[in-house]
């Protein structure tokens, strides 16, 4: 899948692939955990710190070319809300 091309910076082949991943989870089905009734809020916000820590203790986020940290892994999931 090549959504941003050789050409343009990095801004705009990050804001391609967001886009791409949306249009890819909308064709797929995937919902945005804010559309699940069974995941509300509260329930998701009372739960990011344990999700994040247990990101970081699973060990993947050192595979990335920048490790996170867990304010930055919280936030993620914040807006994945």
């Amino acid at each position: 899948m090549d959504l941003a091309g050789d050409k343009g910076c990095d801004e705009v082949a990050a804001k391609k692939l967001v886009e791409g991943l949306e249009d890819l989870n909308q064709d797929s089905n995937i919902p945005r955990l804010g559309a699940l009734k069974e995941i509300t809020r509260e329930c998701f916000a009372d739960n990011v710190a344990k999700m994040a820590e247990d990101a970081l203790d699973s060990g993947s986020p050192a595979n990335n070319p920048v490790v996170p940290n867990i304010g930055e892994i919280s936030t993620l999931y914040q807006s994945a809300y």
